[in-house]
């Protein structure tokens, strides 16, 4: 929640598709003319140093990520349905477990 003068930064990531965060980056500034808050964009490069960084925060117990469901990858049609029907309280997990036969990705 936001003040009333309180300000709102929207991390998208790199945006969609077409325009990237352009879109994004549009619609916050037209809501600005409608509400008393201040709305901007942010756009994020995700590097694997970046991930890793993540990875070590959330090991260690620093940042605790929200999971709202976990599915295998014989289901991921049922995950993205699930994502495409709302906003899911957390992240949806799609897991995809190696087979015996097949070594695992270094």
């Amino acid at each position: 929640m936001l003040t009333p003068r309180g300000t709102l930064i929207q991390s998208s990531g790199d945006g969609n598709r077409w325009f990237g965060p352009v879109g994004n980056m549009i619609k916050a500034a037209a809501l600005n003319a409608f509400v008393g808050q201040t709305l901007k964009s942010c756009t994020a490069e995700v590097t694997t140093r970046d991930l890793n960084e993540v990875g070590l925060l959330i090991e260690a117990g620093h940042i605790t990520p929200v999971i709202d469901r976990s599915y295998p990858l014989t289901d991921a049609a049922a995950a993205v349905r699930l994502v495409e029907e709302g906003s899911p309280p957390g992240k949806v997990i799609v897991t995809v477990v190696p087979s015996a036969s097949q070594p695992p990705r270094q």
